[in-house]
């Protein structure tokens, strides 16, 4: 849905005819996609080692899901998921403009607009810039101190991930995008090809996900202009 216009208006008279309104909605696919990758063990070195097959198995899944986060954020349509930065609305904001002012202001447009931003998406350094902002004459923290600071912003929930592109945070309503989960992320073990009578295990982790945003104007990504 884009371009929605709240078309609601008092009826005249009783027995009058109401307003009708218009969804502008167009059909787009949302892929699933299935991301995977494995790792070759000795089966003796599994069978005499608990915490090596533990340490193998969260590392694997593990990789599956933060390669997921990666094409939910970053992802295009080449790639099969069409991912936020990909999906959202370019917010621009004047050269200097405060990381924390731009993120308020981006919240801001979502709400006069109708959605509920309730959540922010950033890099990880981008965060730490703004925790560790000081004031220019008393050098205190802005926002009150890494001991004191929540992982929220103008009452939104802050999630950092590296995948975001650094210097443009993503506001949004959450109620707005949905992961597909077909397949949460697994780990199995086997053998494969010679494997058996070469006593080499095979550990294997895979994730099955989509990924849709249902209306691009829910999502806005944060662009600040060069000086």
């Amino acid at each position: 849905m884009s371009n929605y216009t709240n078309l609601a208006a008092q009826q005249a008279t009783e027995g009058a005819g109401k307003q009708e309104t218009a969804m502008p909605l167009q059909l787009v696919t949302a892929p699933i996609v299935t991301i995977a990758h494995h790792l070759p063990v000795s089966r003796q070195a599994v069978a005499d080692n608990d915490a090596l097959r533990q340490q193998v198995e969260t590392v694997l899944r593990y990789g599956v899901m933060a390669k997921a986060a990666s094409e939910i954020i970053a992802g295009n349509s080449s790639t099969g998921i069409s991912g936020l930065e990909a999906e959202a609305t370019a917010h621009n904001m004047a050269a200097g403009t405060p990381p924390a002012d731009g993120i308020g202001d981006a919240a801001a447009t979502l709400d006069a607009a109708g959605w509920n931003a309730d959540l922010v998406l950033m890099h990880p350094a981008d965060w730490q810039a703004i925790r560790a902002e000081r004031s220019a004459t008393e050098d205190l923290y802005v926002a009150g101190g890494w001991s004191a600071a929540p992982g929220s912003i103008w009452g939104m929930q802050v999630v950092t991930d590296p995948s975001v592109s650094q210097g443009s945070p993503i506001v949004l309503d959450s109620s707005q995008v949905a992961i597909l989960d077909r397949q949460q992320a697994t780990v199995e073990i086997g053998y494969t090809g010679s494997g058996f009578t070469d006593n080499v295990q095979t550990i294997l982790s895979e994730i099955r996900l989509g990924f849709a945003v249902f209306s691009p104007s829910a999502v806005l990504q944060i662009f600040v202009a060069s000086d």
